[in-house]
């Protein structure tokens, strides 16, 4: 419906969108279709339908998208929606605004510890060995560390590890074979896993 809805004068339709209204140029489908083609994919590729739905990670057959379509009709008209700006408006407060209030409490916690979490560190990490250092008077320093090992300051830097972490799946071991439903490309085995992690050793951006 992102595409249909390309002008804000768009937003004072008076007609619930159209099913090809929820095509899709990006992922070349409808996207109300999207489940429901891959399942049928994974069935197509010779998967049993347990399989199937556990690739998918739903515990039964994902409804068409003639069906969610009239769903999504009859939910326009029992909860009264008038144009699509009424759509955009109960997405807004379904979805994003307590998206917004989650990261801004996540924001204040750190604010009432003197800390600006997005503009001053990249990763937590970062931010971990910064308040762990810093939370002791720089008199103070010498002292604590005086009778630790020698390299105690390094192993807690080198013992913060974490950061900015791209995830494509949850669970990758060496040996799977990935079963993909929707691009076109051939089942492929897992032979390495390379892992990337920035952590508190990066300059902070």
């Amino acid at each position: 419906m992102q595409e249909a809805c390309n002008s804000l004068a768009k937003l004072d339709t008076t007609t619930f969108p159209k099913y090809e209204d929820f095509y899709s140029h990006l992922q070349g489908e409808n996207v109300l279709e999207e489940e429901s083609a891959a399942y049928q994919t994974l069935l197509a590729r010779g998967c049993d339908s347990l399989e199937a739905l556990s690739y998918l990670k739903i515990k039964e057959p994902p409804p068409a998208g003639a069906e969610i379509y009239a769903k999504l009709v009859e939910h326009w008209r029992s909860h009264n929606l008038k144009t699509w700006r009424d759509i955009l408006v109960q997405y807004l407060e379904a979805d994003i605004v307590p998206f917004a209030n989650s990261v801004g409490n996540f924001l204040q916690f750190y604010l009432d510890k003197k800390i600006d979490i997005f503009k001053t560190f990249s990763s937590l990490p970062s931010m971990a060995a910064w308040y762990l250092f810093n939370s002791i008077e720089p008199k103070d320093r010498a002292r604590k560390f005086l009778y630790l090992p020698a390299d105690t300051h390094d192993r807690i830097r080198a013992s913060l590890q974490g950061g900015l972490v791209s995830i494509s799946r949850r669970l990758v071991e060496v040996g799977d074979v990935i079963k993909p439903y929707k691009y076109k490309v051939f089942p492929s085995l897992t032979e390495k896993i390379v892992f990337l992690d920035f952590n508190s050793l990066y300059v902070s951006l």
